[in-house]
């Protein structure tokens, strides 16, 4: 359970540097569509990390559930770095 936290915590870290000192995004919709590609790409590269097989249906799974989770996630941080920066 430590190790999900410190991973979810080192991507959210991930995230919020990469949009406040290298792209300069600052609001809720843009850091959501951005972070929507790199979910699909993260998804992507750990499901063909991970997986011995190709399954379309787990693959779609994948793309949407983590595109969704990563899109929320930055667009907060995007929401919320715009408010205090």
């Amino acid at each position: 359970m430590l190790f999900i936290f410190l991973g979810c915590l080192s991507f959210a870290f991930l995230l919020a540097y990469v949009y406040s000192k290298l792209a300069q995004i600052s609001s809720f919709i843009t850091g959501f569509n951005a972070s929507i590609v790199i979910g699909i790409l993260y998804a992507l590269t750990w499901y063909f990390f991970v997986s011995n097989e190709f399954d379309p249906r787990k693959i779609v799974e994948e793309i949407v559930i983590r595109g969704l989770m990563t899109g929320i996630t930055g667009g907060f941080i995007t929401y919320v770095s715009g408010k205090i920066g």
